[in-house]
């Protein structure tokens, strides 16, 4: 998340300092203050009071710029996030809850342990299956899906729990779900997991719209070419096709189309175009 804030503020300096006349415009420096902010929280050893600092700073600027100006949904997404501080957490202390039978298939949760607060959970997980005798026989025949979401509440405030490996290496929390789910769908049955099913939301479902607009619109494709081609330019499609998951193949359902405004590539401001409100994505042909 925070490395797309990134690249969303770089972004954003264009749009926002088109003169010198905007150089000190709250949006500028909301812009500025993100980026540093953003900066800071990547390093290993990061020092929380100046996170805060700027975290506080970046915030009013932003609603300073937020009175002056009329967002698109993904800004407005992106920039919201900054207002959840990050908290480290090792992936030593990343684990799963024991899988437990719903009427139609085995579910667990995702936990973060946090020294004086003990397990918080920032993700759910859904194992599909048929049943044998009232108990889970084999998957299917929907395909496994999860819910992640990184914003924890810790001493009545909400944070981002960003996940450092070895060396306080970043770890995207997608990709650690995401192999704790092929480990208990193994266990649960005994054979590797070939499907795996998402609805997109938030950013997610921000960020294929721009995507799909872009190719849809101004490239010309047709719809599936679009949907096809935006799934695997985000985020979520990225990790799903990354080592060692390697799926190859998505089924992409798109519903519930709204106009939406957006600025695509050659507008010089935020224009309606006609996507999709609901992505429900299933990823296939998992590779070797």
């Amino acid at each position: 998340m925070f490395q797309r804030l990134t690249l969303l503020a770089l972004g954003l300096v264009g749009l926002l300092v088109a003169g010198p006349a905007l150089a000190a415009e709250p949006c500028a420096e909301m812009v500025r203050l993100q980026a540093a902010h953003t900066a800071h929280a990547a390093l290993p050893d990061s020092n929380p009071a100046t996170l805060n600092r700027l975290l506080t700073d970046a915030l009013t600027a932003r609603d300073a710029c937020f009175k002056k100006y009329q967002w698109s949904r993904e800004v407005d997404a992106a920039v919201n996030a900054l207002a959840h501080p990050v908290y480290v957490v090792p992936a030593s202390a990343i684990t799963s809850g024991a899988l437990r039978q719903s009427p139609n298939a085995y579910d667990y949760d995702l936990f973060a342990e946090i020294p004086g607060h003990g397990k918080v959970i920032w993700g759910v997980a859904s194992l599909p299956c048929t049943l044998l005798d009232g108990k889970c026989f084999n998957p299917g025949p929907a395909a496994p899906n999860m819910y992640i979401d990184t914003r924890v509440t810790i001493d009545g405030r909400e944070v981002v729990i960003q996940i450092r490996g070895e060396e306080s290496k970043r770890m995207a929390a997608t990709t650690v779900a995401l192999r704790i789910l092929h480990e208990r769908f193994e266990e649960a049955f005994k054979k590797p997991l070939a499907e795996l099913s998402g609805h997109l939301a938030a950013i997610n479902l921000a960020n294929f719209q721009q995507e799909f607009a872009e190719r849809r619109y101004k490239k010309g494709q047709s719809e599936d070419e679009a949907k096809q081609g935006a799934i695997r330019a985000i985020s979520f499609g990225k990790h799903r096709m990354a080592a060692p998951f390697n799926y190859r193949a998505f089924t992409v359902v798109l519903g519930d189309w709204e106009q939406q405004k957006l600025k695509l590539s050659g507008d010089r401001e935020a224009v309606e175009y006609r996507v999709p409100a609901k992505v429900d994505i299933t990823a296939k042909d998992r590779q070797p």
